[in-house]
């Protein structure tokens, strides 16, 4: 059975990746004041995150259109795929995993398989590489959905915030709109994991740093890691110096850039882990 492999633009995975796997992507849309760019395709970073730091009206996001999904769908039906999987940002964060599930419920001539990742960013990214290898590997979806869903309970996601504002602002996440992101000296830790988020609050970026690596060694043995930013490269090469000590196999191509359709959301400057956990059986 040929199985496509569909995802969302915010899974951050390189485009090498993306094309050795043959995985579809669909753009979400970033809006700055009155124009709407794809995120991925044609919204110019630089031009994005000076926006984001300076520009009068806030960032937004928005999901492509059911339509969108349905003509997808329908392409890669009518190039001979005959099942399709289609892996999107987790719900608690996104309606993109509700709109593909009606888009495939809408369409007759193909059967699509919604799958709710529960994380973001290169956390997702682990979760749609895995299912498009295994796909290429002739596995069946049975197979690879109880991989996946076995992928998707040992990832996590951690991120150091400048602050809480865009976070607020955004409503992405409404169980923090009573924390006060403009307190001083305090840097805001999210971690995120299986689609929930929790916050905490530590005093300075050192004990941040620290607090971070803590987390991530608390997990066990590492499958995967990969350290992410948002417009703060250095920031990144501090954090991944900081870990080599704990996680020697870390590289340059493990630091990724995070999407500008995740940045409008958690803001500039952020820096964290991707991880994903050993498994038990290795």
């Amino acid at each position: 059975m040929c199985i496509k492999i569909v995802t969302d633009s915010t899974c951050d995975l390189p485009k090498d990746v993306i094309k050795k796997y043959d995985i579809t992507v669909i753009p979400v849309y970033v809006n700055l004041g009155h124009h709407s760019y794809r995120d991925g395709v044609d919204l110019d970073r630089r031009e994005f995150y000076h926006h984001l730091q300076n520009g009068r009206e806030v960032p937004t996001t928005s999901s492509p259109s059911i339509e969108t999904f349905v003509q997808t769908y329908t392409n890669l039906s009518s190039n001979g795929a005959k099942c399709i999987l289609s892996i999107h940002v987790a719900s608690s964060l996104s309606g993109l995993y509700n709109i593909a599930s009606l888009a495939g419920k809408s369409i007759k001539q193909i059967l699509v398989n919604p799958f709710d990742a529960g994380q973001l960013s290169v956390g997702t990214g682990f979760i749609v590489e895995t299912a498009a290898k295994l796909a290429q590997a002739g596995k069946s979806v049975n197979e690879i959905v109880e991989k996946i869903s076995d992928i998707a309970n040992r990832t996590y996601c951690f991120a150091i915030l400048d602050n809480l504002n865009y976070l607020k602002r955004s409503g992405r996440i409404s169980q923090f709109k009573n924390y006060l992101g403009s307190i001083l000296q305090v840097k805001p830790i999210l971690r995120f994991h299986q689609g929930v988020p929790s916050i905490k609050l530590v005093r300075t970026n050192k004990a941040a740093i620290n607090n971070l690596i803590g987390s991530v060694r608390s997990l066990g043995s590492l499958e995967r890691l990969s350290v992410l930013h948002i417009d703060a490269p250095d920031k990144a090469e501090e954090l991944k110096q900081a870990a080599l000590k704990y996680f020697p196999k870390l590289s340059d191509e493990s630091v990724v850039d995070v999407t500008p359709a995740i940045a409008t959301h958690l803001g500039p400057g952020a820096v964290g882990f991707a991880a994903l956990v050993a498994s038990p059986t290795k």
